[in-house]
C-alpha cells in the first residue's frame, strides 16, 4: 500500500488513459479544483467537480481564459492542465498515481485507472447532483406549502385565544406556556404525513450518492450495489422520520424524543420565543398574531435552507458509504468552503484527517452534520490499490 509520505500526494495527468506527468499536490489540485467548480465553464466545472472531461479542447480555451486572473498557485497548475489539453483527442482526467508498470505488469492499467478514478472521484462536496436538484426542489415546496398551512392555524389559534383574552383587553387568561402548548399542537398535525412524502425525496438523493460513487469508485458486485442501496432506502426513511420528531416502529410512526436535527422541535422553540416576546408588549394576543404572520418558522426561506442541508445531507451520506464500500479510501480530509464563515463547528475539523467510518473532532462524519448550509467538503486523503 502507498504510504501516508507517498499519498501527501501527487496528482497525476491522464491523457486518453495514459499517465502522462504529475500535476500538483492533493491539497494543491484540490485548490484548483474548487476554483474550476466556482469560476469555470461547462467542461472546468466537469474537471473541478468528476476530475475529468471529454472534451479536451474546449476544456483547453476555458483555461486559457481562466488563466490570467488565477492566484498565483493555481495558476501554474492551469497553465500545465492546458498545455496536456492540446495532447489529449478524446479525454484528459487528473488522479492519483496508482503504481504498477504499465509494460511490464499484466492488468497494472486496469488497477492504475481504477485507483485514478477513486482518487479523482473520493470527494464530498456541497455540488448536488441532477436526482438531487430535484429531490430538493420537490422538498423545498412541499414543506413551504406545510409551513402556509401551519402558519394560517397559528394565526387561527391565536385569534381564537385572542377573542377569549379580549374580554380582559387584551390580557391573556392563559399562561405563557399553555398558550404555546395549544399553539403548537394546532400546527403539529401537519407534520403527521410529512415522513413517507419527504422519505421518497431523500431517498433520491441517497441513491444519487450512491450511484455517483459506485461508478466513480468503480464498484462492481452487485451485491455491494444492492447492499448499498438498502442502506439509502433505510437511512432515507429513518431521516424522514426524524425530521418531524417520528420514528417508524414497526410500521407504526412514533415520537422520538431523540430525534437529531428535527424541524418540528424549531417550530415549537419559534412558537414559544413568540408567546414570550408577545407578552412583553401591552397588546400581548396581537402582537402575537402579527408575530406569527412575520415569523421565519413559517417561511419560504426556512423551507428552501431545510431542503437544501436536507438533501445534501442525504447524497453525502449515500457517496459516503459508496467509499466504505469501496475499500479503497482510508483516510478523508475536512475542507472548509470559501465562503466559510467564522466561527462554527467546521472550524474544529478544518485540515483534519481521520479514518472513514470515524468522526471529527465535532463529532460530524462529514458535511452538512455540523449545521445547516454547510458548503465544507471532504477528499480522500489516503488511497488504497483495490486487492
Amino acid at each position: 500500500l502507498p504510504t501516508e509520505s507517498e499519498n501527501a500526494m501527487s496528482y497525476d495527468i491522464f491523457v486518453d488513459n495514459k499517465n502522462l506527468a504529475q500535476i500538483a499536490s492533493n491539497s494543491g489540485w484540490y485548490e484548483t479544483a474548487r476554483y474550476l467548480e466556482e469560476h469555470g465553464g461547462d467542461q472546468s466545472k466537469e474537471i473541478g467537480s468528476a476530475g475529468v472531461s471529454d472534451y479536451p479542447k474546449a476544456l483547453g480555451d476555458e483555461l486559457a481564459d481562466l488563466i490570467d486572473d488565477a492566484p498565483d498557485d493555481i495558476k501554474s497548475v492551469l497553465t500545465d492542465l492546458k498545455s496536456f489539453c492540446k495532447k489529449a483527442k478524446n479525454h484528459i482526467g487528473v488522479g492519483h498515481e496508482g503504481g504498477g508498470d504499465d509494460d511490464d505488469d499484466e492488468g497494472g492499467d486496469d488497477d492504475l485507472e481504477k485507483v485514478a478514478k477513486a482518487a479523482k472521484a473520493a470527494t464530498i462536496s456541497s455540488v448536488l447532483a441532477g436526482a438531487s436538484v430535484k429531490a430538493k426542489a420537490k422538498m423545498a415546496k412541499l414543506l413551504t406549502k406545510v409551513f402556509m398551512r401551519q402558519k394560517e392555524k397559528a394565526k387561527l389559534k391565536a385569534e381564537e385565544l385572542m377573542k377569549v383574552s379580549k374580554a380582559a383587553d387584551d390580557k391573556p387568561t392563559k399562561s405563557q406556556s399553555d398558550i404555546s402548548a395549544e399553539i403548537y399542537a394546532a400546527v403539529q398535525v401537519d407534520y403527521a404525513g410529512l415522513p413517507a412524502e419527504m422519505a421518497a425525496q431523500l431517498e433520491a438523493a441517497a441513491m444519487a450518492g450512491v450511484n455517483s460513487g459506485v461508478v466513480d469508485l468503480g464498484i462492481e458486485s452487485t451485491d455491494m450495489i444492492a447492499a448499498l442501496n438498502a442502506v439509502a432506502r433505510d437511512w432515507a426513511q429513518k431521516r424522514a422520520a426524524e425530521m418531524v420528531g417520528m420514528k417508524l416502529v414497526d410500521g407504526e410512526w412514533l415520537e422520538n424524543p431523540d430525534a437529531q436535527w428535527a424541524i418540528s422541535d424549531t417550530t415549537r422553540d419559534a412558537i414559544r420565543d413568540l408567546v414570550s416576546k408577545s407578552f412583553e408588549t401591552e397588546t400581548p394576543m396581537k402582537s402575537l398574531v402579527d408575530g406569527i404572520q412575520d415569523a421565519g418558522a413559517f417561511s419560504e426561506s426556512r423551507a428552501e435552507m431545510i431542503a437544501d442541508t436536507e438533501v445534501k445531507r442525504s447524497q453525502n451520506s449515500g457517496n459516503y458509504e459508496a467509499m466504505k464500500a469501496s475499500g479503497m479510501v482510508r483516510t478523508v480530509k475536512w475542507y472548509l468552503s470559501a465562503d466559510h464563515a467564522c466561527c462554527d463547528a467546521c472550524d474544529l475539523n478544518a485540515g483534519k484527517s481521520v479514518n472513514i467510518g470515524e468522526p471529527f473532532p465535532s463529532g460530524a462524519l462529514m458535511p452538512p452534520d455540523d449545521h445547516p448550509n454547510c458548503m465544507c467538503s471532504l477528499i480522500a486523503d489516503l488511497i488504497q490499490e483495490p486487492e
